[in-house]
């Protein structure tokens, strides 16, 4: 998604990093919760970011991947890249805003890239414009998704 937009400065890249539930359950802030975590490792033979602990651990296992692809971890170390936390419960405000005004259910990983762009969008303004990737559909995550909503 990002690499037709590397070279061009005047393009700012973002992303949402999942923060779950279980951590901002303890008091801590969503940002500091994943930056604490969110730390070098090796996954599926790439060294990347994971979302572990000291030890080493996934913190969430159910989280439908606790890392990311080694070529943004390394856009996030060079800076080229702002990394910003998004819980579900902003995840399910996103996901609330694009199906009521455009009739579109995103997956709920979309749904944190949705939230983000929503306050990005209030941020810069109507003259400027948003790319976001929605990587699938939302109705794969129903299940998921109306217990959250309780």
């Amino acid at each position: 998604m990002f690499r037709p937009f590397v070279e061009d400065a005047g393009v700012r890249l973002m992303g949402a990093r999942v923060v779950p539930t279980s951590l901002v359950s303890h008091g801590r802030q969503p940002a500091d919760a994943a930056a604490a975590l969110v730390t070098p490792g090796v996954l599926h033979g790439a060294r990347t970011l994971l979302l572990q602990d000291a030890q080493g651990q996934i913190v969430e296992p159910a989280m439908g991947y606790p890392g990311v692809a080694p070529e943004l971890a390394w856009l996030h170390a060079t800076g080229r890249v702002e990394c910003c936390a998004v819980t579900d419960g902003q995840a399910m405000e996103g996901l609330r805003w694009l199906a009521q005004l455009e009739g579109i259910v995103p997956a709920l990983e979309s749904a944190h890239a949705v939230f983000l762009a929503g306050g990005l969008a209030k941020e810069l303004g109507a003259d400027k414009q948003i790319v976001i990737c929605i990587a699938a559909a939302g109705d794969k995550d129903i299940d998921r998704i109306a217990p959250l909503e309780h």
